[in-house]
């Protein structure tokens, strides 16, 4: 059913409804037991060190991850949003691992889907005049299964308007990393052709302060605990290039991501 999605994106792209769509699926895992969240949590924590680990509870639902995007952070008139698109598998020795990065930084098509990210993400943090900086190229974010290419994008606000961190969230959000791009028109196929409720998977998820300041990721790498039930969720961006076996392992690749923690308990 994912490879078939994949195909009816790479049609819609092909016919110029958009540059990228950004196709989520999920899982589900059921034991007699309970999940104890306390558990998963810390076995989240020791296992991604580097990420935003998270949980969220609402009546006899728990919502928990390890993020390695943050979404934005405000600390003043200091802005940081994170570019995190274009995706490689880890290798199983170091050489191999060099030559995936390797050509993850050299991939036309990578570059594509990480450039479009970047270049929303300046749109929206400069729309009060703030300063952006962004460095030349994207670095390499070796995670656990995955690696991608990631840009750090700053911003300096003007000391006369510093719009709060959750203003500057919902200009930014959904980047194209986790719907497309443009936008509105993968929004709108993704309505149609997803047959997924995300629920909070892929929204906003963290802290904000009275005066403004915030730090929020984007809720990856994630699962919905209800009792001895988890759901996971996991996505890919679909490119003119894509192709529907790559993008499906891409998605189990980050589904491992909660589903180790969930299996090891």
């Amino acid at each position: 059913a994912y490879r078939v999605g994949v195909l009816e994106a790479l049609g819609a792209i092909h016919e110029g409804k958009f540059e990228k769509v950004v196709l989520a699926r999920s899982c589900t895992l059921v034991r007699e037991r309970p999940f104890d969240v306390s558990q998963v949590l810390a076995a989240l924590r020791a296992a991604h060190p580097q990420c935003f680990v998270y949980a969220v509870g609402r009546g006899d639902a728990s919502f928990v991850g390890a993020t390695p995007e943050g979404l934005l952070r405000r600390d003043g008139v200091h802005v940081h949003a994170d570019a995190l698109a274009g995706t490689a598998p880890r290798g199983r020795t170091p050489d191999e691992d060099a030559q995936y990065a390797l050509a993850l930084r050299e991939s036309k098509k990578e570059q594509a889907e990480h450039a479009s990210v970047v270049r929303q993400l300046r749109a929206a943090l400069s729309a009060d005049g703030a300063t952006v900086h962004t460095p030349e190229a994207p670095t390499i974010l070796a995670l656990d299964a995955l690696q991608h290419l990631h840009t750090r994008v700053a911003a300096r606000l003007p000391e006369r308007q510093t719009p709060t961190a959750l203003t500057l969230a919902g200009r930014v959000h959904p980047t194209p990393a986790v719907a497309g791009a443009p936008s509105d028109a993968a929004r709108a196929w993704l309505r149609e052709h997803e047959q997924l409720a995300r629920g909070w998977y892929a929204g906003g998820i963290g802290w904000l302060a009275p005066g403004g300041d915030g730090s929020l990721a984007v809720a990856l790498r994630c699962a919905l605990l209800r009792g001895g039930e988890a759901r996971l969720y996991a996505g890919a961006g679909v490119v003119d290039g894509s192709t529907p076996d790559a993008e499906l392992e891409e998605t189990r690749l980050k589904l491992r991501a909660a589903l180790a923690a969930l299996v090891e308990l």
